[in-house]
């Protein structure tokens, strides 16, 4: 993709809406809009393999070490952050940076998102090794060994707490794959194809993954539903912000401070809401406000980042 990073401001954007969107008509369109944001996550699944899919090979150690400084590092600093701030005992603390806590709670966990997409990116070089050993015929094998996972949990042993995770697969195997579909030269097919997936996507996300969320036979198998609508939103919003350059700009900002931006969301967010709604009376404009301080304090927090790694790249360069 030329545009990912305006692709993941979009998913951020989409997750602000989800944690704090204020309906203003709760009209069929807005609450759906609404109930299911939280594609966001989805969608940064989807990207994350989308980058992957294209590498030849995956060193295991050196991928791992990089993950381990640019996601788990960032993960604990912010864990220590909402601690002290919300008053959590030292055991939750490392519950939280363990793992432990999503396995127990699953997405009621802190910071969810983070020690789950670490637990995936502890497979990843072997689906790519997959992938590239044996093609298509690859996809069919993760998607198989995926549902016999999945049974196996939900049927023989009823856990299903980590299922906020495991039902996202398919849409990160899809995202191994992507590159393949991308190549097609033929454009009336890849535009056909995408049309197809767009609108087949967006119904199933109205019937089964909004107001009403699919949980049978297999629980929160309402994420495996949205999957085609993920990935078809994800190409169509690529294709379209490179010809619109503001908005491209101002998204690819937003796509650059992800991982502050869902941290302090998750810290702050809610508290500074409810503060704006009891200054507004309920009114909607707080979730913008809150969605525009968690913007600003993301961007300070990326300035630093920024500032840091200027220093020590010229420390090192001496």
């Amino acid at each position: 993709m030329k545009n990912k990073k305006a692709v993941m401001g979009l998913a951020a954007l989409l997750i602000l809406v989800f944690h704090f969107y204020i309906p203003i008509s709760k009209n069929v369109f807005e609450m759906t809009l609404y109930k299911a944001a939280y594609i966001g996550v989805d969608i940064f699944f989807f990207l994350s393999a989308v980058s992957f899919g294209k590498k030849d090979k995956i060193e295991y150690l050196s991928f791992i070490l990089n993950r381990l400084r640019l996601v788990y590092i960032p993960f604990v600093v912010f864990c220590i952050v909402a601690c002290l701030y919300k008053g959590y005992s030292l055991m939750r603390f490392l519950k939280m940076i363990t793992g432990v806590e999503l396995f127990s709670k699953g997405g009621g966990a802190w910071f969810w998102y983070l020690p789950a997409i670490m637990l995936l990116y502890i497979i990843v070089p072997l689906l790519v090794r997959l992938k590239n050993k044996t093609g298509l015929a690859g996809l069919g094998i993760m998607l198989a060994v995926w549902l016999v996972v999945i049974a196996v949990l939900q049927f023989a042993l009823e856990y299903s707490t980590i299922f906020i995770l495991l039902n996202r697969l398919p849409i990160f195997f899809m995202g191994l794959y992507f590159d393949s579909f991308a190549s097609i030269e033929n454009k009336a097919i890849k535009v056909a194809v995408t049309v197809v997936l767009l609108i087949a996507g967006a119904w199933l996300v109205y019937s089964y993954g909004s107001n009403f969320r699919l949980v049978k036979p297999i629980k929160d198998i309402y994420y495996v539903m949205v999957a085609p609508f993920c990935m078809s939103l994800s190409y169509v919003t690529d294709i379209l912000v490179s010809k619109a350059k503001i908005i491209n700009r101002v998204l690819q900002y937003i796509g650059s401070i992800t991982l502050e931006i869902y941290c302090l969301q998750m810290i702050f967010g809610y508290d500074i809401e409810i503060k704006l709604m009891k200054l507004t009376g309920n009114h909607p404009v707080s979730f913008y406000i809150t969605a525009l301080i968690i913007i600003g304090l993301s961007s300070v927090i990326y300035l630093v980042k920024w500032f840091i790694n200027k220093i020590v790249a010229k420390y090192q360069s001496n």
